[in-house]
């Protein structure tokens, strides 16, 4: 099973690194997401922003944010034909929430997140 077997690629959200965070979390509540991939003018992933980013920025009184100030930088993004268990292995070890999938130029293919791997288990049973 690959990364292309349980990415999402329907409808994937982004905020490009200049635009304020401030409407991120509306968005984020309407479209039932946790995490925003951030983009720069050629459209390569360049970082991300979650809910839990949000959240401490609120707690911080810290309004008015733009993106690239507020996310944590993407170094590492996988190809659709990267086995899950190497996705997963990376996810737990760093910590992360998802992994962000991408073409040879860092454009977004799609996301993995834990609930798309609860989902292929849940398909297991």
């Amino acid at each position: 099973m690959t990364a292309a077997d349980v990415m999402t690629t329907d409808n994937l959200q982004t905020l490009h690194e200049g635009l304020g965070v401030d409407g991120a979390g509306e968005m984020m509540a309407w479209q039932s997401i946790r995490h925003v991939p951030v983009v720069d003018d050629d459209g390569r992933v360049v970082g991300l922003v979650t809910h839990r980013d949000l959240l401490r920025l609120a707690a911080n009184g810290e309004g008015g944010r733009r993106a690239s100030e507020v996310m944590t930088p993407v170094r590492l993004t996988f190809r659709p034909e990267t086995p899950i268990k190497v996705i997963i292995e990376a996810m737990i070890t760093r910590k992360w929430g998802c992994a962000l999938v991408t073409d040879d130029s860092r454009h977004l293919l799609g996301i993995i997140t834990e609930a798309d791997f609860l989902s292929v288990v849940y398909g297991m049973l």
